[in-house]
């Protein structure tokens, strides 16, 4: 249908968004317009994917021996830290909304996600969207609580035994006592115990995914240009951009800046932050 309205002119542009680069779909949509309709440099991104085995035991020992210590030390450091005051919590209920938007908020307020403009934003549209998964039966949400103080969040939804991972932050203040890394490991145990199969932690780079995960899909957003003067336009300025982009993003990820801006960015925006699982 997208090939169809662009060939007969009934749109100048048209957008396959985050499409497998090894799919047909794929390779089928870039060989179909004509050289200068294409888009030649399309923009890619990683999907990060952790399959799940059938239990809790199984899941440690699919782990590198680092990340085990790592999450056991962590928990063993926190609890040692506040005696008796280490809570998980995982609500899902829409009867539940209003207390995980609150406690959700009271955290994400201090994140560095929240100094750019991006993660969990309690608008009315978000917790219409939150509402309706928690009404299909789909919603989680995890919060640890150090006594009553919620400090660190991780929230998503469970479609099809697949978890999909849409919002994480810790409360820098608690940096040092790693939560977003205990956070991490509790929610791995509770999905395991639910019989969830994988989790699908999206397409931002991190570190913590690197360790983790056991699938790497990479998939890309295509841009398609009809024959049209405004098309051919398009497609010129599309490729113009990918040509700066590209390369330059390339020669940063080389030399390992990207990453360190986005670490200034964290200390300048959420005080003392790292990524919330890192």
């Amino acid at each position: 249908e997208i090939i169809k309205s662009l060939v007969a002119r009934e749109a100048d542009l048209a957008l396959l968004d985050h499409v497998d680069t090894d799919s047909t779909l794929f390779k089928y949509a870039r060989s179909l317009p004509g050289f200068f309709l294409r888009d030649h440099l399309p923009s890619a991104q990683h999907r990060w994917i952790m399959e799940l085995p059938g239990s809790v035991q199984e899941l440690y020992e699919r782990l590198s021996y680092n990340q085990r210590a790592n999450f056991r030390k962590t928990a063993r450091r926190l609890n040692r830290s506040f005696p008796g005051r280490v809570k998980l919590k995982l609500l899902q209920g829409a009867a539940d909304l209003d207390g995980i938007l609150r406690d959700v908020e009271e955290i994400a307020k201090k994140t560095y996600q929240r100094g750019m403009g991006v993660g969990f934003n309690n608008s009315p549209s978000q917790a219409a969207f939150l509402r309706f998964e928690a009404e299909m039966g789909w919603l989680r949400t995890y919060l640890v609580y150090l006594g009553d103080k919620p400090c660190a969040y991780w929230i998503g939804a469970v479609y099809q035994q697949r978890f999909y991972s849409d919002f994480t932050g810790y409360d820098p203040d608690y940096t040092q006592h790693a939560v977003g890394t205990y956070i991490l490991s509790q929610m791995l145990e509770e999905l395991c115990g639910e019989g969830v199969q994988a989790i699908d932690f999206g397409w931002t780079d991190s570190a913590y995914k690197e360790r983790i995960c056991n699938i790497v899909k990479r998939e890309a957003t295509l841009y398609m240009f009809a024959p049209t003067p405004k098309g051919v336009r398009l497609s010129a300025m599309r490729g113009v951009t990918s040509l700066v982009h590209g390369p330059l993003k390339t020669v940063l990820g080389r030399m390992n800046l990207i990453q360190t801006a986005k670490k200034m960015w964290r200390k300048g925006a959420g005080g003392k932050g790292q990524p919330a699982a890192d």
